[in-house]
């Protein structure tokens, strides 16, 4: 479909916005899977556990069986045998039912960056059969990137990626695409001065690449973006082998200021200063998605991240991260919305397109208007959106289930990579059962978008959880639970701490912004002003 037909279908309202799957979802669930074989899947999770329970892993044997339902499990175990057999419709199916082995019948727990696996030395009888409510389940923030995963080795990507198999994620993000910015820029003529210029450093890759900033700790030498291109095929490759759905990048529409001279016709104009960033750190161009000249960068850039890392035909795009639009018509921002997905189908007839919705977040911008013809001007099912921050602040039910577009339910819960305690464990149980029991409702996952990891780990695995394990019922007890396995004992001074946490720090429902705004872990000054949540405070807690 061209672009002016894009943008007639929405100005006509002859997009249908019916919410049976068969029009909202189809096209995913048909197009968007991994081409992994089962053998590949099979072999990549008995390697990991193996890697988890080295001296125990003969002790398990696994299967994975397209043919099961999608995101599903079997595990076996009877008196007269000491082998546990997990069977799994992908990879990431039967790596969860491992660990629902591990954490449900052995009491061990395995997190982002420390395991407890003291196995009993019988392993325990089962025989369960878990299906996953959720289609998908998804993991990851545009600005992990930055706030966690800046200077990884395969190393820590090795143990990261066994633990999202581990949990059950089904789809994700690659995380680098600056070499394949420097090939495009290369062959606009820009010099390395210009991309220097223009890229910033590891540490700030997600503002950069939404828009927000250009140059700030760059510039990347040449050594680095080797290797991490190298890096980011072991990832994806790696990844692929459970069965993982990878979204590439896509074109946003955020250039180098020197493209403004090349093209002085083209529809450019700096984005507005972000954050009081210096001006020559600040104010990368922002090309308009209307104008040609955007098909032809995004096409390019598209074609070139397929080549090199193949395709599951998702790719993810922000142009409006904390930026607003030239405009407030409703045909400027469905031709805008139109020309970024143009850019992607050009290439790639079953692209769909992942959107983080924080953009309309507390934005007086986004009106209802301009929410319809944005999200309707990309065909129905073709625009997967992160809802990004459901337990605080949810878009879905102000936006009629995204006018049609599929989403996924996600808890954010952390800003800035932070190290406080807080979370809203109550509306993550009760929203996600009742937007997923609410047919009207398009939503097709659920997941977690934290923008830095290795904090609140109980919260966090409790959130995974509910894209798995439809027999959660008793908040209070998982948490007992999950206070066991994590410590693997049952003292119960271990239990009375968790039941604090999970009653004070946990129980948060309130509407302020938390972004960090932890009293012992900010710059020391005299000051500051703490915020106490003392709803749920008790003195004799503490």
């Amino acid at each position: 479909m061209q672009l002016s037909a894009l943008v007639l279908t929405f100005l006509t309202g002859t997009i249908s916005s019916t919410h049976g799957e068969a029009t909202f979802s189809s096209h995913i669930f048909k197009h968007v899977k991994t081409k992994t074989s089962s053998e590949v899947q099979q072999t990549a999770t008995a390697e990991l556990i193996s890697r988890i329970v080295p001296e125990r892993a003969s002790q398990f044997k696994v299967t994975v069986d397209s043919a099961l339902k999608p995101n599903s499990f079997k595990i076996t175990k009877t008196s007269d045998s000491s082998v546990v057999v997990i069977v799994g419709s992908s990879g990431v199916a039967a790596s969860k039912g491992f660990y629902h082995y591990l954490k449900y019948y052995c009491g061990c727990h395995v997190s982002w960056d420390g395991d407890q696996l003291d196995l009993p030395d019988d392993l325990p009888n089962v025989n369960v059969t878990v299906e996953a409510p959720s289609s998908i389940v998804y993991y990851q923030n545009v600005c992990t990137w930055s706030y966690s995963f800046s200077w990884w080795t395969w190393m820590e990507w090795r143990r990261h990626i066994d633990w999202m198999a581990l949990q059950g994620i089904t789809l994700s993000l690659a995380p680098f695409q600056e070499d394949l910015w420097t090939e495009v820029f290369s062959e606009y003529n820009l010099t390395q001065h210009d991309i220097d210029e223009h890229l910033s450093g590891p540490g700030f890759f997600a503002w950069q690449r939404m828009g927000n900033i250009r140059g700030w700790g760059g510039p990347l030498t040449e050594s680095f973006k080797t290797f991490a291109s190298d890096l980011q095929t072991k990832v994806v490759q790696e990844m692929r082998r459970f069965g993982m759905i990878l979204a590439l990048p896509a074109f946003a529409g955020h250039l180098p200021v020197q493209f403004k001279a090349m093209f002085p016709q083209a529809k450019l104009n700096p984005v507005e200063v972000w954050n009081g960033f210096p001006a020559q750190y600040a104010s990368p161009l922002f090309l308009d998605p209307v104008d040609p000249l955007f098909q032809k960068i995004g096409s390019k850039f598209v074609a070139k991240a397929i080549a090199r890392y193949g395709t599951d035909h998702i790719y993810f795009s922000d142009p409006f991260n904390e930026i607003q639009p030239r405009s407030e018509s409703a045909r400027y921002l469905a031709s805008a919305a139109a020309g970024i997905y143009q850019a992607m189908v050009d290439v790639d007839p079953l692209a769909v397109w992942l959107l983080q919705g924080w953009m309309l977040v507390k934005n007086p911008f986004w009106s209802d208007r301009a929410i319809k013809a944005f999200f309707t001007a990309v065909p129905n099912g073709r625009m997967l959106v992160l809802d990004l921050q459901s337990e605080q602040f949810p878009q879905y039910v102000r936006t009629q289930s995204y006018y049609g577009q599929p989403f996924i339910w996600c808890m954010l819960s952390n800003f800035g990579g932070t190290l406080g305690m807080l979370g809203s464990v109550d509306l993550v149980f009760e929203r996600i059962r009742e937007t997923r029991s609410n047919e009207s409702m398009t939503m097709i996952g659920t997941g977690i978008t934290p923008e830095g990891i290795n904090q609140n780990y109980g919260l966090y695995e409790f959130a995974l959880e509910m894209g798995w394990n439809p027999d959660i019922s008793d908040v209070d007890n998982w948490f007992r639970r999950y206070a066991q396995i994590r410590y693997g004992n049952d003292d119960k001074r271990l239990q009375d701490a968790w039941s604090i946490f999970r009653s004070t720090v946990y129980s948060f429902k309130g509407m302020e912004m938390m972004r960090g705004k932890y009293t012992f872990n900010r710059r020391p000054s005299l000051k500051l002003q703490p915020w106490v949540r003392s709803a749920s405070f008790n003195p004799k807690h503490y």
